[in-house]
């Protein structure tokens, strides 16, 4: 763990009341930095937020729901008026939607958008929205939030919904997090991607959820193709999220870290 190194600094993490973006939001909040957890589940963000107070500064906490574009702009509107502008923004909102589909002949076309909207377009908006503060300053960090998945998955769902747009949407967050940093360098601003494979985060988490509904079979298959033969933790996940915010990583942009456990 990087010991207060986001001091003085102002974060948004997306997809905070639970599992990975809460692990991250409590790192950042440990190092310093003052947090802005943004979800749409209320309940979540207020429980994540009451377990943060006294770790640092005080976390703010934003409903939105990141598949509407309009709830974006209202947000990140009141993360700068509560927060000033937004040093480090974490992207980590997302999800392969609600109904299993696993045949494109399955995939409903309201699916596809909303699963692209949920993951690439809300990158996009939030991006787009918090850089010209940080074009000001001529400092920031972009983390995104990508997957293993990006390169796709044969056999079963398991714990994905409809896979084809998520691993579609995971696969272009990568080419967004490339493109963008190579637009950013001059300005000071790095834009860089994680790529988790199986985490638990915790119980409530919905990859988790999924995963402990799965007969004995599709566990230990999943188990089976993960060198590491675990699931990662959120802990885990938040401490490369962390090196990405902190100054350390200045001279690194355009990539994107797997942490799989050798998948």
């Amino acid at each position: 763990m990087i010991v207060k190194a986001l001091e003085d600094k102002s974060a948004l993490v997306t997809g905070a009341a639970n599992g990975i973006g809460a692990a991250i939001a409590a790192a950042f909040c440990r190092a310093g930095a003052r947090v802005v957890l943004v979800d749409r589940d209320e309940d979540g963000l207020r429980r994540v937020q009451a377990s943060l107070a006294g770790d640092g500064p005080e976390c703010i906490a934003l409903a939105c729901d990141v598949s509407k574009p309009g709830e974006i702009e209202a947000c990140v509107k009141k993360a700068l008026a509560a927060a000033g502008e937004i040093d480090i923004l974490v992207n980590n909102a997302g999800g392969s939607g609600p109904t299993p589909a696993l045949d494109i002949e399955e995939i409903e076309e309201s699916t596809w958008d909303y699963v692209l909207d949920l993951n690439l377009k809300s990158t996009f908006l939030f991006s787009r929205f918090v850089v010209p503060g940080m074009r000001r300053k001529r400092y920031g960090r972009i983390i995104n939030m990508s997957s293993t998945l990006k390169d796709g998955l044969a056999g079963p769902l398991n714990t994905i919904n409809a896979r084809l747009p998520y691993a579609t949407s995971k696969g272009a967050i990568v080419s967004f997090t490339r493109q963008l940093a190579k637009d950013l360098a001059p300005c000071g601003i790095t834009v860089n991607a994680l790529a988790p494979g199986l985490i638990h985060a915790d119980a409530d988490a919905r990859i988790a959820r999924r995963y402990m509904s799965l007969d004995d079979a599709g566990r230990k298959s999943m188990m089976a193709a993960i060198p590491a033969g675990r699931p990662g933790s959120g802990e885990e996940v938040a401490g490369a999220a962390l090196f990405l915010a902190s100054p350390a990583s200045g001279y690194i942009t355009g990539d994107t870290l797997m942490i799989s456990g050798g998948i």
